[in-house]
């Protein structure tokens, strides 16, 4: 039964409640190895979700418009999102443009600073359009990410938990953009959403990994192809603005 009510608890998003059930099945069982790896991983998770509420209703959405000059010999090349496209920002450009929102999109309170997924190539293309930007190709993607390194991933050559959101962090899910660390400017290069790129013919060229993507399987030249009409929990995507 309290593993029931753990999944109802983490399929509504409230930790706090799968946690408290963690915690009252521990009681009856202190042997419960399984309920005391949920509970630390939905104590984790939950931070991770409480940093960035606090994040959001101290300043809002402006953070989430940044950008990063990427240069080259002292030259802006371009400048790229700091961030992921937000929910609350996709939301801002559905109210104004009218355009159908994504599968299974709801109520985002408390997720507006969550990365936006269910979304075509088509939709990220108008939505960077809308937003005065373009989407980068996966060449500028790149450049935005590990500048002029060749090491495997924006931080360096070994695999690291606390660097990313992706498989081994073990959540299985989005966290709000920012919860890591920057990487040359950018927040979430590696992990969270796989990120749609300007790149590919028929099939478009989606960088950078999800939530759900083994490490060892993103790396610098790690791609993946996918329609440019489909749209799936794990991909979002990031603008690019031209250098004046």
């Amino acid at each position: 039964t309290y593993y029931k009510l753990m999944d109802l608890s983490v399929k509504i998003d409230d930790y706090e409640s799968a946690a408290r059930y963690a915690r009252l099945l521990l009681e009856k069982s202190h042997d419960a190895a399984e309920a005391k790896e949920r509970l630390k991983f939905y104590l984790a998770y939950d931070a991770l979700l409480a940093k960035g509420r606090e994040r959001w209703k101290k300043s809002g959405p402006a953070p989430y418009e940044e950008t990063a000059p990427v240069e080259e010999n002292g030259i802006t090349l371009f400048h790229i999102d700091r961030y992921e496209v937000t929910n609350a920002q996709y939301k801002a450009f559905l109210d104004s443009t009218g355009r159908l929102p994504p599968l299974r999109w709801g109520d985002i309170s408390g997720a507006e600073n969550l990365p936006v997924a269910n979304v075509s190539w088509y939709d990220a293309l108008v939505y960077c359009g809308w937003a005065g930007k373009r989407l980068p190709t996966e060449e500028e993607w790149v450049k935005a990410g590990w500048r002029d390194s060749a090491s495997v991933y924006p931080w360096g050559g070994a695999i690291d938990s606390g660097k990313a959101n992706t498989a081994i962090a073990g959540f299985g899910k989005n966290a709000p953009v920012g919860s890591y660390e920057a990487h040359n400017g950018v927040y979430d290069i590696i992990g969270n959403v796989m990120e749609w790129t300007a790149s590919g013919k028929e099939l478009k060229v989606r960088r950078g990994g999800s939530f759900e993507t083994d490490p060892k399987h993103i790396q610098r030249a790690s791609r993946w192809l996918k329609a440019p009409d489909e749209a799936d929990e794990f991909t979002g995507f990031r603008c690019l603005k031209a250098a004046k």
